[in-house]
């Protein structure tokens, strides 16, 4: 194959970028591609191709290799319409650094590629990185794309000038897609009589927001078509004509996925001056711990001994229920998505167990580590996990019900036997208590409480959090469809400004 220098790509937009930087993969929707010297595409390259299986016919596919051992980046373009034979992904990723000494990879397609292809992707490239040789890292990804696009493509920084804002452009059917937001810039809004301007820093990306994506009947109106998405921030007052608030003062609103909102204090909470870590009034300190805390303590009504369950167990409210329970005096089981996150919940945050949900034997697992069965589950996840909880539940178990975030994507009920009828009759012999509840509806009136229970524990060392902070408002879609499909690792927070 013979090295071809790329003279210019003209991007039109972002499909998706993968969320982990550690990773250099990331799909694009072509316009224009212009190449110097195109070469030779070896077999196994044209092997590649989508089938039916997978959800259509790439009409072009490009595969980017750029900074390899000869320094020069490379750009060869593949037409896979008649393929005799497809070759896996893995193969071919695994093919093309061992010929090239490749430091990057990066895809390019005319096309929104299906998710299993994407997921498949991401496995595939993960495999390669960690194959590298001793001290070589996967370049960043802002590092790789770097090389393949024009000034005008490259992120905008948040400015004192203008507001980005990302609008929902439309309503996702399963799975949001980069099409669903769309990213504008407005000029500063300015404060009047009344009012401040508020400049955020950060974004809390949470599962309800799905939600608020959809015009279906909910606790809370859709967003609308064209209107910012909703969200809470942090950040801090540019400009002030509101009694008690001044510029520099850090505060928590709801000012959504934009740069600046103004607001006449309705729903904000003064963090003071400097507070010690902002972000956190996004997470353990905020609506998600106390999420757990009232759901936990007002639902659950744990008593020393009990078990207490918790899916997405290393996730913001999960973390922090597990560790709730533990102060509490229960024996806590959590449930996590992969060994590493499984090892951060017994390490880490303190649980007795936690079980790892993709495991093949996961509901023997559950079983084998609850002898006494179940007394709390604190359920935020819903799907399968549900399913191996449901029998191990004890008679008269609680069930406080936050989330279902394994159906949030759905477009049609869940494969199986309909389950509601045994599910109705283990609720009326066990004598459970299972119980919906929206934190800010049924018990926003508890905040001092929480807060002080909170703070208390936080100062003591008994309460950890982790965060997996992403710099820039342009990554908030990709981060928050990875969110979604649970490939966070703890509370997922966009970074709008520099680090205070």
């Amino acid at each position: 194959m013979d090295h071809a220098e790329v003279v210019e790509i003209e991007l039109a937009r972002q499909i998706r970028p993968l969320v982990d930087h550690d990773l250099a993969l990331i799909f694009y929707d072509l316009t224009t591609v212009q190449i110097h010297g195109e070469g030779e595409v070896s077999d196994d390259l044209r092997a590649f191709g989508l089938n039916k299986e997978t959800g259509g016919i790439a009409r072009q596919f490009v595969l980017g290799v750029v900074q390899t051992a000869e320094g020069l980046p490379l750009m060869h373009t593949v037409h896979p319409g008649n393929i005799a034979q497809t070759k896996t992904l893995q193969a071919m990723l695994k093919t093309v650094p061992q010929r090239f000494a490749v430091q990057r990879v990066i895809l390019a397609a005319r096309l929104v590629w299906p998710q299993t292809m994407a997921a498949s992707f991401t496995s595939c490239v993960r495999s390669t990185c960690k194959g590298s040789a001793p001290g070589q890292k996967c370049s960043t990804l802002r590092q790789s794309l770097s090389l393949l696009r024009t000034d005008k493509d490259r992120p905008m920084p948040q400015t004192a000038t203008l507001n980005r804002r990302l609008v929902l452009a439309q309503r996702p059917v399963g799975e949001p897609t980069a099409d669903t937001l769309r990213l504008e810039t407005a000029p500063l809004p300015k404060a009047g009589a009344g009012q401040m301007l508020l400049r955020t820093q950060y974004l809390s990306l949470d599962p309800y927001m799905r939600g608020r994506m959809s015009d279906a009947p909910s606790y809370a109106p859709p967003v609308a078509l064209g209107e910012v998405m909703v969200g809470g921030t942090v950040g801090q007052v540019v400009e002030s004509q509101l009694a008690g608030y001044a510029p520099g003062d850090w505060v928590l609103s709801y000012s959504g996925w934009q740069d600046y909102a103004l607001s006449e204090g309705d729903g904000v909470i003064s963090l003071g001056r400097a507070p010690q870590n902002p972000s956190w009034a996004l997470g353990v300190l905020g609506m998600p711990g106390m999420t757990a805390w009232a759901g936990l303590t007002q639902i659950g009504q744990p008593k020393p001994g009990e078990t207490l369950c918790v899916a997405a167990a290393t996730g913001p409210v999960g973390a922090t229920v597990g560790q709730i329970g533990k102060i509490l005096g229960c024996r806590v089981v959590g449930v996590a998505g992969g060994p590493e996150k499984c090892a951060y919940a017994f390490d880490t945050l303190g649980f007795d167990l936690c079980l790892d949900h993709k495991a093949p034997d996961f509901a023997a697992q559950l079983q084998q580590a609850c002898p006494m069965g179940i007394d709390i589950y604190f359920e935020n996840v819903g799907g399968e996990v549900f399913d191996a909880v449901m029998p191990l539940l004890n008679t008269s178990a609680r069930i406080p019900v936050c989330g279902l975030v394994a159906g949030y994507n759905a477009t049609h009920l869940p494969k199986g036997p309909d389950r509601l009828g045994l599910w109705m009759g283990h609720i009326l012999r066990k004598r459970m208590t299972l119980r919906g509840f929206i934190v800010s509806q049924d018990f926003g009136s508890l905040y001092p409480a929480f807060e002080a229970d909170m703070t208390s524990w936080i100062a003591a060392g008994k309460m950890h959090t982790r965060e997996a902070i992403i710099d820039g408002l342009e990554a908030a879609p990709a981060a928050f469809i990875a969110m979604l499909r649970g490939e966070n690792f703890g509370k997922t927070v966009i970074r709008l400004g520099a680090a205070p």
